[in-house]
């Protein structure tokens, strides 16, 4: 949840009006303020650095391929 109000209150990447974290996903109600890949980009590259870390994990992939932006 750090990330997300990181994403909108520092980098300014997104407004985020509404989110909900789920046991093994999250849904996000963004508005956009750049384009969606490089918010995907940063969301999923700075959760799974830090969940990796904590989980004490290296060099395994922590989100899946693929998102549903919709």
């Amino acid at each position: 949840m750090d990330t997300l109000h990181i994403g909108e209150r520092e980098r300014r990447f997104y407004d985020l009006p509404a989110y909900v974290v789920m046991p093994n996903h999250v849904h996000l109600l963004i508005r956009p303020l750049v384009p969606l890949p490089e918010i995907t980009r940063w969301l999923k590259g700075s959760t799974a650095r830090r969940a990796n870390l904590v989980l004490g994990r290296t060099g395994q992939p922590f989100w899946q391929d693929e998102s549903f932006d919709q």
